[in-house]
């Protein structure tokens, strides 16, 4: 039989960019279809996942401020500042956006 694997790559980033003042993160899809010679396909959608609150530098006051570090819309949908917007508009301030 065949056997498929998902993967993720991650990187943590000291400086994170910030779009607005919030920190972010890009769901981008790609399938690769061969190592060698490399071929790759990158899916034309994907999506922008954004914190609820403004992004400040870990402190131990804050560390734990799961709305101010992790994008992950689990997370911040229990956010009373998430918000619901329709995320299928380009240009919408939704906290999940596509690209």
């Amino acid at each position: 039989g065949t056997s498929i694997y998902g993967s993720f790559v991650q990187h943590y980033l000291e400086k994170p960019f910030l779009l607005g003042g919030l920190k972010f993160d890009l769901r981008i899809y790609v399938v690769l279809t061969s190592l060698h010679p490399l071929q790759a396909f990158l899916c034309e959608e994907g999506l922008a996942r954004f914190c609820t609150k403004s992004y400040m530098p870990p402190t131990r006051e804050n560390a734990n401020d799961a709305f101010m570090h992790i994008s992950n819309t689990s997370v911040n949908g229990k956010s009373p500042l998430f918000d619901y917007q329709s995320a299928s508009d380009v240009g919408t301030n939704a906290s999940t956006r596509p690209l």
